[in-house]
């Protein structure tokens, strides 16, 4: 048995096996490993480079050329197997020994870029991973929404011949393998986004597009332009891009989505300009395609391009998980948030870069000053007179509130206080007097509304499974919105 004995104010945890002292320390966000008979721990950060192997008092660090996604100890805890992540996107798998010598088992593995686990059955000839295919592909297929989606399935691997074989695969990713009483289990998730509309005042959605999320409408109201991703772990980010889909006045699609925002990277968040002669949008635009979300040579920031076509033009170049662009009234400015290099992670900034309408080009970006013990924010909306700036706090990983503020930082009125995980996007009826969000209702994410002066918030949409992503159309009578079935399912396979 093994037992946590302290968590000292270092930062690190301490264990003890029964039996054993001292206590073996492991690094706060390390996640550890005990070989079978408990006597000897392994640990990584999922990323890192280094494994740290500890056993009767000593310790010994073994770094290898790429980041740990996986590690497990072989059944007879003489060893261990660690997935390493390479810069090209491949990733290899390889033994490291009691003593931290590693040796190599096989490469060009097509697997997740992300932690992820490995089973090995007792006998420690076959090692299960997940994995997207049998064999590299292309980089470039990796950006392309439309080739066969990659997802994760489950394989084993013959370590004696270090033959592949698919053993459990169905649409969607088929992850994190464990072996337990001669069966295998997995985790599985297929979140399956789609973009609905609806009236304003509730009632049952109609979906206008599958596979997309954030929607965004046209000045005349007559099209949507979303977001399309597939949300698959392997090629995350890279395959998403900027498409439109073209209504009629009932805000039914007249025909189907078609693809408008494209290149290499993800895009995100395509919205018209006032007067819909620019598209902005969020890219990590690259000159070729890159195999990974995080590769060197893509960018992070806020692009614009003429809605009919022509070369884009980047117009931020200091961006750091920078969010979908907003556009003032006025057709001169972009709101948007961006986490800062030197700041806390996950807690965003707002900034507003001031454009030439006539060229696209940036005149300025200003950083809006938020109200005293705000330290991030998880989505903005512009008024549709613009003279103030809506905005969700991140509170923490539980709780967010809605804001009011002036683009010079004055002005800050806290509306409401509501449960909230991620970034559920919000809203502004076109008189100005209401805003949409959406907020954790239950089990799941609901779209609410509240007076922009604030008052009791009401609830819209009544569903089932997460609704976000809330915009109002030009003449205020529909709703647009992401509906998102966040499903994990836990599956099993009995082994021979």
């Amino acid at each position: 048995m093994v037992r946590l004995v302290a968590n000292d104010s270092t930062g690190t945890l301490a264990w003890r096996p029964d039996g054993a002292a001292p206590p073996l320390s492991v690094a706060a966000g390390a996640l550890p490993r005990w070989s079978p008979n408990g006597t000897r721990l392994a640990s990584f950060q999922p990323g890192d480079t280094v494994v740290t192997l500890l056993a009767g008092g000593t310790t010994r660090v073994v770094r290898l050329d790429g980041a740990v996604t996986g590690l497990s100890w072989t059944p007879a805890g003489d060893g261990l197997y660690a997935t390493i992540l390479h810069d090209d996107g491949a990733t290899s798998l390889v033994r490291i020994d009691t003593v931290g010598t590693v040796a190599f088992v096989r490469d060009a593995l097509d697997a997740s870029p992300a932690f992820n686990t490995i089973a090995i059955p007792p006998d420690g000839r076959t090692v299960y991973l997940a994995l997207a295919g049998d064999s590299l592909p292309n980089v470039k297929v990796r950006h392309d929404p439309e080739a066969p989606h990659r997802d994760l399935d489950i394989f084993s691997m013959s370590l004696p011949d270090g033959r592949l074989r698919r053993v459990a695969g169905t649409v969607g990713d088929d992850f994190a393998p464990v072996l337990a009483d001669g069966a295998l289990y997995w985790t599985h998730n297929d979140p399956s986004a789609e973009v609905v509309v609806l009236p304003i005042a509730g009632g049952e959605p109609h979906a206008i597009a599958d596979h997309g999320f954030f929607p965004r409408w046209s000045p005349d109201g007559r099209a949507v332009a979303f977001t399309r991703g597939y949300f698959r772990i392997a090629d995350y980010g890279l395959d998403m891009d900027g498409w439109v889909v073209d209504l009629d006045t009932a805000g039914k699609a007249t025909g189907p989505p078609r693809a408008w925002i494209t290149g290499f990277g993800e895009d995100m968040g395509p919205v018209w300009s006032p007067d819909g002669r620019w598209v902005a949008y969020h890219s990590h635009r690259s000159a070729t395609p890159v195999p990974l979300y995080a590769s060197p040579g893509r960018t992070d920031d806020q692009w614009l391009r003429l809605t009919a076509g022509g070369p884009e033009i980047r117009v931020t170049d200091f961006g750091f998980e920078v969010g979908p662009p907003v556009w003032a009234p006025d057709g001169r400015r972009l709101l948007f948030d961006s986490w800062e290099h030197d700041g806390i992670p996950r807690m965003a900034k707002l900034w507003i870069t001031t454009i030439d309408p006539a060229t696209g080009k940036a005149l300025g970006s200003k950083k809006v000053p938020l109200p005293v013990g705000v330290l991030g924010v998880n989505g903005e909306a512009w008024s549709p007179d613009g003279t103030t700036i809506a905005f969700v706090q991140r509170i923490d990983e539980t709780h967010q509130a809605l804001w009011t503020v002036h683009p010079d930082g004055g002005g800050a009125h806290r509306l409401a206080e509501f449960p909230g995980f991620t970034i559920g996007g919000l809203g502004w009826t076109p008189d100005g007097r209401t805003l949409v969000y959406a907020a954790v209702a239950g089990d799941h994410m609901e779209i609410f509304g509240i007076g922009a002066t604030g008052g009791a918030p009401w609830q819209i949409t009544h569903g089932t499974v997460n609704a976000m992503h809330p915009q109002v159309s030009p003449d205020g009578r529909l709703l647009a919105a992401s509906r998102i079935p966040w499903r994990k399912e836990l599956r099993r396979l009995q082994l021979p």
